[in-house]
Parts: C-alpha cells; sequence; structure tokens
C-alpha cells in the first residue's frame, strides 16, 4: 500500500482509569508523522546458528510536523498555565503533560483503489519543545514546528491500532471511535460562595456540591492570590467537599482565593468557581 497523504490529527486526554478519553479534539494541520521504537532484543544462537530471535516494544517516539503549535492545544498537553487576564502562557520545570490518545489517518493506494488507514494510539504524552523562527528572505517559505510525544503502552499492554476503510467517513468514524468514551459524568450542582470573616476570629468553611453517575468524586482545594481558578497553589489535605478556612488568615494578605478541582477516575475533571474571602479587623 502506497501512502498519498496524511490527515486528521485528532489527540484527546486519557482518563486516570487508564481505558476511557476525554473530548477528541483538533491537535492541529496534519504535515508529517514518523514512528520510532525502541525495542527489547534477545538473540539465541547453538550450533553455530541462530535458533531464537524476540523483539519486544518498549516505547516509540512519534515525530509531528503540523501547521500551528496553538498554545490553546499544547498549554493542555504540555501542563502550562495560561493567565486568563493576559493570555500569557507560562512554561514551568513543576508542568506536568497529560497522557492522550493520539491517532491519524493515511489515505493510501491499493491496487489501483483508493483507501484510507486509521492508526491510533492509545498512551502518548508529548515533549516540551520550541519551535524554530527564520527571518523573511528574497524567497517567501513556511517556517512550521515538529513535536515529539513518547508512546507507551497502556494498561492492557497495547501500543498502535489500525484499520483500513474503503471511504473518508467511515475512517474518521472508526477513529473518533477508538477513544473509548466513559459513561460517567461529573456536575457540580452547587458553587463555593464568597465569604467574610474577622481577623483573630475566624470560622466557617468553602463548600462545593456535586454528582456523578458512578464511582468515586475527588475533590482537591486551591489557593490564590488573584481572582483566578488557573494557576493556584495546590492546600495540602483539602481532599474533602469541604474546606475550613485558614484561622491564620490576616487582614495584610485580604482577599484569599480558592477554588476546587473535581476528578473522576472515567469523567473529565471540572473546576469550580472562585470563592473570595475578605478579611478584616
Amino acid at each position: 500500500m502506497a501512502g498519498i497523504g496524511l490527515k486528521n490529527f485528532k489527540y484527546a486526554k486519557l482518563n486516570s482509569d487508564g481505558a476511557t478519553y476525554g473530548t477528541v479534539k483538533t491537535l492541529a494541520g496534519a504535515i508529517e508523522c514518523k514512528v520510532t521504537l525502541d525495542l527489547s532484543e534477545a538473540s539465541l544462537y547453538a550450533d553455530d546458528a541462530l535458533k531464537e530471535q524476540v523483539s519486544l516494544f518498549k516505547s516509540g517516539t512519534l515525530t509531528a510536523g503540523i501547521d500551528d503549535d496553538d498554545d490553546t492545544v499544547f498549554a493542555e498537553l504540555l501542563g502550562k498555565t495560561t493567565d486568563s487576564g493576559t493570555g500569557i502562557v507560562t512554561s514551568n520545570t513543576e508542568d506536568t503533560p497529560i497522557y492522550v490518545g493520539f491517532g491519524h489517518i493515511i489515505p493510501k493506494m491499493v491496487s489501483g483503489v483508493k483507501k484510507y488507514k486509521v492508526e491510533f494510539f492509545p498512551k502518548v504524552k508529548f515533549k516540551p519543545f520550541m519551535a524554530d523562527a527564520k527571518t523573511k528572505g528574497d524567497n517567501l517559505e513556511f517556517t512550521t514546528p515538529s513535536v515529539e510525544a513518547t508512546i507507551f503502552e497502556n494498561d492492557n499492554g497495547d501500543w498502535e491500532k489500525h484499520g483500513i476503510y474503503a471511504s473518508e467517513s467511515a475512517a474518521v468514524s472508526a477513529l473518533n471511535a477508538m477513544f473509548t468514551q466513559s459513561t460517567a459524568t461529573l456536575q457540580i450542582t452547587a458553587q463555593p460562595q464568597d465569604a467574610s470573616v474577622t481577623e483573630g476570629s475566624i470560622s466557617g468553611s468553602l463548600s462545593v456540591t456535586a454528582s456523578t453517575s458512578s464511582g468515586t468524586i475527588n475533590y482537591q482545594w486551591y489557593e490564590n492570590s488573584i481572582y483566578s481558578n488557573l494557576g493556584g497553589t495546590e492546600i495540602s489535605g483539602a481532599n474533602t467537599s469541604s474546606f475550613t478556612i485558614p484561622t491564620t488568615l490576616t487582614t495584610s494578605n485580604s482577599p484569599k482565593y480558592y477554588y476546587c478541582i473535581l476528578s473522576h477516575a472515567s469523567a473529565p475533571s471540572v473546576v469550580t468557581n472562585v470563592a473570595k474571602v475578605t478579611i478584616s479587623s
């Protein structure tokens, strides 16, 4: 089969259950895709001849040439922080890239008939990168980014899936179906509310109410110095639906802002609104 194109770079966040995915999204326009495998190999010789040879998958590297490194996409993939006010994206040594599923479609000619091959990698993690830049010369030319991802095996030992389809629409449907969607839902039904407290006699708590169709909800509260539910500091031990307002708050650091991230093994995480705590004397 001779490949005659490449399209439909798609990804979706791998849920913590290791088997289902979040919303399927477009990575970027597809220019090129290369896969290099790292194999564990062993050979057995006997009677002056090769008797057995084994090659097993260890990991792989996927290199994708793309038309754009959209911050909306890669801030999510690489765990970067985006300032909601200015739009500035910050890369930090503590950034944690997420695991995703990744796939694409390769149009091919098979015995004179056009077919469509779907390739899917169940578990990959993209690496931080910087796009090249070049001054404009006499001849105008495009510079496009290239990104790398490490290919892992999933919990079942699968690291790649593929299939051949007669039409592009069938291939698109097959690719989307490979991103197995969870039937679990996670929804916030009551948001944490702003609070006013008095220094020296602080009491009260912030709380969130949520529901899920199945399974357990996990909670993590964050503190922030600005009114944003992004980029806050994780509060150690604040892992329930209710958070006790710290009694050590003072007027000098008023106001304080808090929010909670709710997660589920088989559903996308959700984040609460910001609750403002004002401290007076």
